[in-house]
């Protein structure tokens, strides 16, 4: 019976180590933006970039934005489309309008009209908080 009770901890143990060992893409997103927040765009850079890599939506489009915007790194259209696009495949509004902006203007992919027209229709379709109320569209 000493056995048994040994085993069930022992497997709780390990079990619990993994669960406190890994946070999470939602904390680290949460670092992320906390980093941002205090300028340490390089920080928050590696945060969001450890979330995104996990199928974290948000995290994707922060990972974008910076990108896209050069916050911590060199300005990259190429890898703020990528990640628009993961982001914007798993519904987020504004990685659709951001899309389609890229799309549409030819910014970090081939200029595409139709690819534009759809991604910027499905962001407007969708218009929520998300993208309203910051006055995207």
């Amino acid at each position: 019976m000493i056995k048994f009770f040994t085993a069930v901890l022992v497997a709780t143990l390990v079990a619990l180590n993994g669960v406190i060992a890994w946070a999470g893409p939602q904390e680290d997103f949460e670092k992320g933006k906390a980093a941002e927040k205090a300028l340490d765009y390089t920080a928050a850079l590696s945060w969001y970039r450890k979330s995104a890599e996990t199928g974290f939506a948000d995290a994707q489009l922060n990972l974008a934005k910076a990108l896209d915007e050069g916050r911590g790194v060199a300005k990259n259209p190429t890898g703020a489309f990528i990640w628009y696009k993961r982001a914007a495949l798993q519904g987020n509004a504004v990685a659709q309008y951001r899309l389609g902006q890229m799309y549409n203007q030819g910014i970090g992919v081939a200029k595409d009209g139709e690819e534009a027209l759809k991604w910027l229709a499905v962001s407007i379709l969708k218009c929520n908080r998300q993208i309203c109320d910051f006055g995207l569209i």
